[in-house]
């Protein structure tokens, strides 16, 4: 476990964040985007399309999870803590069959997936897993010009602003 760096290294955090979330001139309903996002999509048999896959995650959260949703996110999150990518596609049994992992929707669609979670179970580990994804957002934020990810970076941010505050006070 990483030590903890002190007030000052989370000020600069917080200041990191909150001037992204300044950038954002949206004042989107993020109630229907996973669902109008969803609609967009088709599942394949023989692959698991990751944009699928979570969006069908996120909506199945707003009840509870299945096991194969939750295995799924368990694994997702391992792969992820080891390499930092998140990629296009993967086989039925998880194995990467795409060189693609730039879609940078899948990293903003597993913040929503680790912001319910945590919402859901208070389990650090998605929050660990937040902040790692949301660092990766936050570095490549100047390329996204689509707003309903700009509506959903805005979200994910405030969302670990939110969390990281009340650890803070607690």
């Amino acid at each position: 476990m990483s030590s903890f760096e002190g007030k000052e290294f989370l000020s600069s955090y917080e200041i990191s964040r909150l001037s992204i979330l300044k950038k954002i001139q949206i004042n989107n309903d993020n109630s229907k985007i996973f669902e109008i996002l969803y609609k967009e999509k088709t599942k394949s048999v023989k692959e698991i399309i990751t944009e699928s896959r979570f969006l069908s995650i996120i909506l199945e959260l707003n009840g509870d999870l299945s096991n194969e949703s939750n295995n799924f996110i368990e694994k997702i999150i391992k792969k992820f803590e080891i390499s930092k990518k998140i990629f296009d596609s993967y086989d039925i049994s998880l194995k990467e069959n795409t060189k693609s992992y730039k879609t940078f929707r899948n990293y903003i669609l597993l913040s929503v997936i680790c912001i319910k979670k945590y919402e859901k179970t208070n389990n650090l580990k998605f929050l660990n897993t937040l902040l790692k994804v949301n660092d990766i957002v936050c570095s490549v934020f100047v390329q996204i010009n689509d707003e309903n990810n700009l509506s959903m970076i805005k979200y994910i941010l405030e969302k670990e602003l939110e969390f990281v505050n009340s650890l803070k006070r607690n």
